[in-house]
């Protein structure tokens, strides 16, 4: 696995079903990390079921405020692989967040239900995490806006010299 230690811990958000595109996967089995998967998607943590990941599993949207809010998750009406199914992103229209960088097209878009939204430091709080060693967000454009809302990351107290973090 290259350069990275044993027995640390991920956060991935936009976690997918777990397995497809998994920045933690192999950390987890392999080196034994352990983490916190986060999806909005109520179909993809549908598929979670039977893949034995070891980790936190959330099925909530990370807040770009302080503010906890429920807001719509779209998915696109039409998918053409099986893996869009979820693949979707928050109605820019809910109170304290911010519209997605794609433009937002409601004809071309279905709810699969209200989630609730968290800021990633009170889901780090409720688990008892105070160390990331692996930050991965993939959640459709609100990336910085979720860091800026995170009081020990971005931009000013990111601090760690062993910390990873992917944008998108």
């Amino acid at each position: 696995m290259g350069h990275y230690k044993e027995q640390g811990f991920f956060v991935e958000a936009g976690s997918l079903d777990g397995e497809y595109l998994s920045h933690s996967l192999d950390l987890e089995k392999s080196l034994g990390w352990k983490g916190l998967l986060v999806e909005a998607s109520p179909s993809l943590i549908r598929q979670f079921k039977g893949k034995e990941r070891k980790s936190w599993i959330a099925n909530v949207c990370l807040a770009t405020s302080s503010d906890m809010v429920r807001v719509d998750f779209l998915t696109k009406a039409v998918q053409t692989e099986a893996w869009m199914r979820g693949n979707g992103r928050i109605d820019p229209a809910q109170p304290g967040q911010n519209a997605s960088i794609e433009k937002f097209e409601p004809w071309l878009h279905k709810s699969e239900g209200k989630i609730e939204c968290f800021t990633l430091a009170t889901l780090l709080k409720a688990i008892n995490v105070d160390k990331v060693d692996l930050l991965v967000l993939d959640i459709e454009g609100h990336e910085y806006k979720v860091l800026e809302s995170h009081p020990f990351f971005f931009p000013r107290k990111f601090q760690s010299k062993s910390s990873l973090l992917k944008l998108g």
